[in-house]
């Protein structure tokens, strides 16, 4: 019998997660220096577990970055992921051990915007994507204690990708007419309309989490603790590489 059906099987968990962040970014949009620097990150899903793994699921983060150097420069990052995962069993020989495989579609945004800028104060990336995910649960047992160790890997492979160009902070295809309009108007439609569909050879998208889940006895609730890794590079309207670490401890809410 698989170890997650007893467990969880048929469950219902609101998570409410909070933690520190370490970020890590170069883009040639905004300077062509490494930032980096701590921030927060909130964790927010609706998580459906019986045979399959069914997760909503809402990450924010907010940092302040620097460099090393003597230049000044403080970037502002703000960012936000909404996705949905549908997970199915695979069947492994160990018994012990469950995977799931299935496929995520999330839209994303990540918006940096430089203090002492003028020029090219703003750089961004906004769009979809799908992506292939997979999770691994194993069980462990401390003191009688039950946890479940649980790994996840998401590999986006299409994305629809919106990025500004070069010291304009608006989409390219805005100024396609060969005229700027100063009070920006019709600038929501000509954003949406200005990505790309690109995939995974241009950008290049990673993202995986490793979590421990302890069960209490007594009640049908549940706390985590987990280590995140997002990395993400692309070339497309300027070369652009961040890297995130995040801690987060969460509690799960049986419903």
């Amino acid at each position: 019998m698989p170890f997650i059906t007893p467990l969880i099987s048929a469950q219902q968990y609101m998570e409410f997660g909070l933690g520190p962040s370490l970020v890590k970014t170069k883009d040639r949009n905004l300077s062509p220096l490494v930032n980096r620097g701590i921030g927060v990150s909130g964790h927010f899903a609706y998580e459906k577990r019986d045979r399959r793994i069914k997760q909503l699921q809402l990450d924010i983060g907010y940092s302040t970055l620097n460099n090393r150097t003597s230049s000044p420069g403080k970037i502002e990052v703000f960012s936000f992921d909404l996705a949905y995962t549908m997970l199915f069993p695979l069947h492994l020989p160990s018994g012990k051990a469950e995977l799931f495989v299935g496929g995520t579609f999330d839209v994303f945004g990540n918006a940096r915007t430089h203090l002492h800028y003028e020029n090219n104060e703003l750089s961004y990336e906004f769009g979809s994507s799908l992506a292939v995910s997979g999770q691994l649960d194993y069980p462990v047992w401390a003191n009688d204690r039950r946890l479940l160790l649980s790994y996840r890997l998401s590999l986006p492979f299409v994305s629809y990708l919106i990025r500004p160009e070069r010291n304009i902070p608006y989409p390219e295809k805005y100024l396609e007419d060969g005229t700027y309009n100063l009070e920006d108007t019709g600038l929501s439609g000509a954003a949406l309309r200005s990505g790309r569909i690109v995939t995974f050879n241009k950008f290049q998208v990673v993202k995986s989490r490793m979590f421990l889940t302890y069960f209490f006895k007594k009640n049908p609730h549940a706390l985590r603790l987990g280590y995140g890794w997002h990395f993400y590079a692309t070339e497309h309207s300027g070369k652009a590489t961040v890297a995130k670490h995040s801690l987060l401890c969460s509690i799960l809410l049986n419903l």
